[in-house]
């Protein structure tokens, strides 16, 4: 599919999401909403959200992620591989490569992986693995003209 979806502008919806999104809708804007099987303080549940999922897993999603980037990183990330959730072997890889379109970098000082790693902002104060298998993502972009205040938490400690 590899359709362009962007959270504020309902027509690039791909019809099957906006079925599903409505649904989901009027079932926890009915009154009965307690007959219904959705958690009336969160918009679906598990298996919603898993065919929410799966219905997008072939678009490309319009958002907000803070990230540092090496320039041949950023030509992969738009055309190969998208944003990645952090991994060990992510980490790893991105520091091989650092290497290899960089070597001037590492001229005269070539500290071994773990201990570049380890000097990133993957591993400030002492929070490496707390942020493995996760992506910050943040959509619609509405939300930062509306009250941008409930990101703060988010933004003050993401990190990069």
């Amino acid at each position: 599919m590899d359709a362009i979806v962007d959270i504020d502008d309902l027509e690039s919806w791909p019809p099957e999401v906006t079925r599903l999104v409505e649904n989901v809708i009027k079932g926890m804007t009915d009154p009965d909403w307690r007959s219904h099987p959705h958690d009336h303080l969160r918009w679906s549940q598990e298996a919603e959200e898993r065919e929410l999922r799966t219905l997008l897993n072939d678009c490309r999603l319009v958002g907000y992620h803070v990230t540092r980037l090496l320039p041949h990183e950023i030509e992969q990330v738009r055309k190969v591989t998208g944003l990645e959730v952090l991994t060990d072997e992510l980490r790893h890889r991105k520091v091989s490569e650092a290497r290899s379109h960089h070597p001037d970098a590492f001229a005269g000082h070539d500290p071994d992986d773990a201990a570049l790693i380890r000097s990133g902002p993957n591993d400030w104060q002492e929070t490496a693995d707390v942020r493995l298998g996760y992506l910050d993502f943040i959509a619609p972009f509405t939300m930062f003209d509306h009250d941008a205040r409930g990101l703060m938490n988010l933004l003050d400690t993401w990190g990069g």
